[in-house]
């Protein structure tokens, strides 16, 4: 939805079919789940929103009491964030 509907109509007959119905069976999908859950889009955003603060503030604690964290770690948590930030600015389109 985000991503097809800023599109002109040009623009719009350019994505193929089978993605257009795939985002569609994933709205769907996600309906289906929000529903389930009792919780609405908004409701999601603000859980994701903050595991994502909370996620950031255990990577700084952990910085504060350690020098820095292990890389493997520091990178784990730095895709984590990114998932969860993109995942937010794409739903807040």
């Amino acid at each position: 939805d985000a991503y097809y509907a800023p599109l002109t109509l040009e623009q719009q007959t350019s994505v193929p079919p089978r993605d257009v119905d795939g985002a569609r069976r994933a709205r769907a999908q996600l309906d289906m789940m929000l529903q389930e859950q009792q919780i609405t889009e908004n409701d999601l955003h603000n859980i994701l929103q903050k595991a994502t603060w909370d996620a950031s503030a255990d990577a700084k604690a952990a910085r504060a009491s350690i020098g820095s964290m292990p890389s493997h770690i520091e990178q784990r948590v730095n895709r984590a964030c990114a998932v969860i930030a993109d995942a937010v600015k794409d739903a807040s389109k």
